[in-house]
């Protein structure tokens, strides 16, 4: 792939270019700065997602988590998000919990609003639930 455009001479004396022009090269790094500002917003809060199911699921397999109160459950769970540094998420807000026959449903909703550009966000939305069985 040649980077400077050069004119080359076809079939007929007719002169074209061959290559990558200045246009194409603006174009394709305009595309790669947009990807990797997006990127750059987008992949954080996905991994962050990522390590607190897998907490709340790790919960859900400890079979003694099913026959803990309320109290005890949001304190294993804060310290399980100080362990993996998730200190800056909002608990109280994003996790419920609810009580049912065999055991305890954590439900975890919330969303993360990202600023893009100017007034341009991204909004991504988390919606999980756990089981924890008391049996």
């Amino acid at each position: 792939m040649k980077l400077f455009a050069k004119k080359v001479d076809c079939r007929g004396g007719v002169r074209r270019q061959a290559g990558i022009g200045l246009m194409d090269i603006i174009l394709i790094l305009i595309v790669v700065t947009v990807l990797t500002s997006v990127s750059l917003k987008v992949v954080p809060p996905y991994l962050e997602h990522r390590t607190i199911t897998h907490i709340l699921s790790s919960l859900a397999e400890d079979r003694s988590a099913g026959l803990k109160s309320k109290d005890e459950l949001r304190e294993l769970i804060d310290k399980r998000f100080d362990f993996n540094q998730l200190g800056s998420f909002d608990m109280d807000n994003s996790i419920k919990m609810e009580s049912f026959s065999g055991g305890t449903k954590v439900i975890l909703k919330y969303e993360v609003r990202e600023r893009l550009v100017a007034n341009i966000d991204i909004v991504m939305s988390f919606d999980d639930d756990f089981s924890l069985s008391s049996q």
